[in-house]
């Protein structure tokens, strides 16, 4: 199915439960938004075709509405390969902030680590600076 098609069949799923839609120019995403208490998506065409489709899609996922509505099979099948891929990448991104999270905690650590070292050097030139320095008892 071609992009425009897609864009065509996913902004008549949107409209058949309740948004509305709008086509502007601007430095704006795409996203769904209620005016006047009406669900509307604008759709941003300066973006591609497949931004649009992407945001058509993510709209039509949160919406618990896409569940009563009958859906073409070829449209169907887009969907839920795009959803699928979505949350691969989700899950991905979360991978990647945990290992990122880890790395952070483990540089943490080992700046801990270093800090107690050096303060452990530290106390050992000064203890042994203080044999250096004769004590009061000695010096009378």
């Amino acid at each position: 199915m071609k992009p425009e098609k897609v864009v065509l069949e996913l902004e008549a799923l949107a409209e058949a439960i309740g948004y509305s839609i709008r086509k502007e120019k601007g430095s704006f995403v795409s996203d769904h938004c209620v005016v006047s208490g009406e669900k509307c998506i604008v759709l941003n065409t300066r973006r591609t075709v497949e931004s649009q489709i992407g945001a058509l899609a993510r709209v039509l996922q949160r919406d618990s509405a896409t569940e009563q509505i009958f859906i073409k099979p070829s449209v169907r099948k887009f969907l839920d390969e795009f959803w699928a891929k979505e949350a691969q990448k989700q899950s991905v991104k979360a991978s990647t902030d945990d290992q990122e999270e880890v790395s952070s905690d483990d540089q943490d650590k080992a700046s801990t680590d270093d800090q107690e070292k050096v303060s452990s050097d530290d106390q050992e030139e000064a203890s042994s600076d203080d044999q250096d320095i004769p004590q009061t008892s000695e010096l009378s």
